[in-house]
């Protein structure tokens, strides 16, 4: 149970740690996106994934990527104190222990994605941006 709830930790903060910074980034990367044209957009970026028309002309542009990653387990040795306590004949006794516990967690896979979609008016200039997932940046 106890390496269940480290690897889980472990895997929130990983992702965490990934997003707290990235996704104001990417913001900022998607905004300077504004007022461009959707071909300059398909240029950078790449076919994308799909395209949607609207029934007022209006396009989206979706693009998304998915990956699996694998953080490697591993073994970590955390410090901890024992006490025992009893009777020798008439005499209690106590006697603290200072030791290492090994613990043990297993590899922890992740799946990662982020779906990004732009809306190009009929004019052809991208007016919007939307994303979604935990792996953008």
């Amino acid at each position: 149970m106890r390496i269940r709830t480290f690897a889980a930790i472990a895997a929130v903060l990983f992702i965490l740690a990934g997003c707290a910074g990235g996704n104001v980034r990417y913001r900022e990367t998607l905004e300077t996106w504004i007022g461009q044209t959707g071909d300059d957009l398909i240029l950078s970026w790449g076919i994308p994934s799909q395209t949607y028309t609207l029934s007022d002309g209006r396009k989206i542009i979706r693009y998304e990527e998915r990956r699996k990653e694998t953080i490697q387990g591993g073994t970590i040795y955390m410090p901890t104190t024992k006490t025992y306590s009893g009777y020798a004949g008439m005499q209690s006794y106590t006697v603290t222990s200072y030791e290492t516990e090994k613990i043990k967690y297993p590899d922890t896979h992740l799946e990662l994605e982020c779906i990004t979609e732009f809306v190009v008016s009929k004019e052809g200039i991208v007016v919007d941006w939307r994303f979604k997932g935990n792996d953008c940046r």
